[in-house]
């Protein structure tokens, strides 16, 4: 188990000058937030050994700003040996977030505010991803090979405001020889 924690401090541009925001009396004008906000993240993790090669690796943030925003994120991921070379990992991600005082819609914002945006990344919402991971380790027994593991992810993502995203992986594990060892490898 491990318990992490922190406290951040930012300050400096905030606003993003690409994100404009619509008001009410159809006006418009480039998000504006605070030059400065502190973060406060809190997250817990917990590894079990389930036996027959299954782990199961649990994890908790907490999260919360200067913004008002306000988060909880759980985690959950399922490693299976299957052999000594290759590891399958199916995982779940929940995500809820209290967006922040200074969010409004398009058109909701009432033009005697000091500080608004209408950024989606800092509005209320839930996210869920769920994903699969394969491993393969130990490809080659050489030494001098140069290629040595491979995985592929596939994550999909869905907000709930609408977005929705599939990513791929592909992850290769190179040996980096020691200098002067490339000109054997290269020769060979």
């Amino acid at each position: 188990m491990a318990i992490f924690s922190g406290l951040v401090y930012q300050g400096g541009l905030l606003s993003t000058s690409f994100h404009r925001v619509y008001f009410k009396d159809g006006t418009k004008r480039v998000e504006n937030l605070p030059g400065s906000r502190w973060k406060f993240p809190l997250g817990i993790q917990l590894n079990s050994y389930l036996g027959n090669g299954a782990f199961l690796r649990n994890y908790y943030r907490f999260y919360m700003d200067g913004f008002g925003v306000l988060s909880n994120t759980f985690e959950m991921e399922l490693p299976l040996k299957l052999s000594p070379s290759f590891t399958l990992s199916p995982s779940l991600r929940f995500y809820t977030q209290r967006g922040s005082r200074y969010f409004q819609r398009y058109g909701e914002h009432s033009p005697q505010k000091k500080f608004y945006t209408s950024d989606y990344d800092l509005s209320s919402f839930n996210s869920y991803e769920v994903g699969l991971e394969t491993k393969l380790e130990g490809i080659s027994k050489k030494p001098e090979s140069l290629f040595n593991n491979f995985g592929v992810r596939y994550f999909f993502y869905l907000r709930s405001d609408g977005l929705k995203a599939h990513t791929i992986t592909l992850l290769f594990d190179f040996f980096a020889p020691r200098t002067g060892e490339w000109k054997n490898l290269l020769s060979q």
